[in-house]
């Protein structure tokens, strides 16, 4: 079975700085839900299949976990990053507790 882009070629390329495949299953995850919430695509692929595309982004290079201490990365919050963000601002610093 032929599976373009070769996940394995991907794990083992340093370019791309993937630790192992659950860092990859991870940063593919996250892209995938901002594409499915509506995120543009970042490479010039037809996939009808959002984790396809974000697989094609990450061996392209185009897409990587920010990581701390590095230089600023955009990053895309996905849609319940973003409702667990605003419910956490609401309740300011009460915790659970008013829940």
């Amino acid at each position: 079975m032929l599976i373009e882009p070769d996940v394995q070629a991907m794990l083992h390329n340093k370019n791309l700085n993937l630790r192992n495949k659950f860092y990859l299953i991870t940063l593919l995850r996250k892209r995938s839900c901002n594409i499915v919430d509506g995120s543009p695509p970042l490479v010039d692929r037809e996939c009808l299949n959002p984790v396809s595309q974000a697989l094609f982004e990450i061996s392209a290079g185009k897409v990587r976990i920010a990581e701390k201490g590095t230089e600023p990365v955009a990053e895309v919050l996905a849609a319940d990053d973003a409702q667990a963000a605003a419910l956490a601002a609401a309740l300011g610093g009460q915790g659970f507790e008013g829940l």
